[in-house]
């Protein structure tokens, strides 16, 4: 008997059924509910090399990854967190927007939360353009053997489901860089445009190892400090991808 039939079949908006206006309201008390980043998070990497064997295990190599379970500043009530791409470099700007000015079709999330109690990967971060990936009823035992993996070894509150942002080739991508902007949310760039040398992983994508370690190389990664802190502050209004890019530019956070 399969896994899935023994177990209550998994829950998964987004993923296993249609995103809902309910569940982009309750990712916004989800969100909010995590651990703030800070520069002493830290998973044990056995854990997330035994993940990444589960989701390679049924084929979603290079296609869904892990996301170190953190959040930025909080969000106000009828938003979500919403990334888009920048356009004008290569990378994407990540900050809350209004649930009742998105069109649901042109949204996917990248972000899930496991609930054991609930049999539930909740949303709790999005991206504008359609799905990457979407699962089907096949996919029960994959959810199931990954919720069941992390509930057992008490990673529920550490470790999320993450969408890859580029998908199989994740081993020819380069590691990317979070670097908070107070007011504005949260670019995303390749870390080789960033000027900083201090960086925390927060994300794995795939088992392919880089040079002479042998735990999964980070995907994604937080800049712990960023000319001088841990955040970019800035003296002028952003409203544009461009304002945003030439605002870290002149501060020298970037090396554009």
């Amino acid at each position: 008997m399969a896994m899935a039939d023994v177990m209550t079949r998994p829950v998964c908006p987004g993923l296993l059924q249609p995103l809902t206006e309910d569940d982009l309201k309750d990712s916004t008390l989800l969100y909010n509910s995590l651990p703030r980043i800070h520069s002493d998070m830290q998973v044990d990497v056995f854990h997330v090399t035994k993940l990444l064997e589960i989701i390679k295990k049924h084929n979603n190599h290079g296609k869904l990854g892990l996301h170190l379970l953190h959040k930025h500043d909080d969000i106000a009530n009828g938003t979500i967190r919403l990334e888009s791409d920048l356009g004008v470099v290569p990378g994407t700007w990540n900050r809350a927007a209004q649930i009742d000015s998105i069109d649901i079709g042109g949204i996917h999330p990248v972000t899930f939360r496991n609930i054991p109690q609930k049999n539930r990967l909740v949303p709790f971060e999005f991206a504008k353009g359609p799905p990457l990936i979407t699962l089907s009823e096949q996919d029960n035992d994959f959810l199931v053997e990954l919720s069941s993996y992390l509930d057992m070894h008490s990673l529920s509150d550490k470790l999320a489901l993450e969408v890859t942002p580029y998908g199989a080739d994740s081993q020819r991508q380069e590691c990317t860089a979070e670097i908070e902007v107070d007011g504005v949310g949260t670019v995303v760039l390749p870390r080789s445009m960033v000027n900083s040398e201090d960086f925390l992983p927060t994300g794995w994508f795939t088992l392919i190892q880089n040079g002479d370690s042998d735990n999964p190389p980070a995907g994604q990664s937080w800049a712990k400090v960023v000319n001088g802190s841990h955040k970019v502050f800035t003296n002028k209004s952003v409203g544009t991808p461009a304002e945003l890019v030439n605002e870290l530019s002149g501060a020298g956070v970037t090396r554009f």
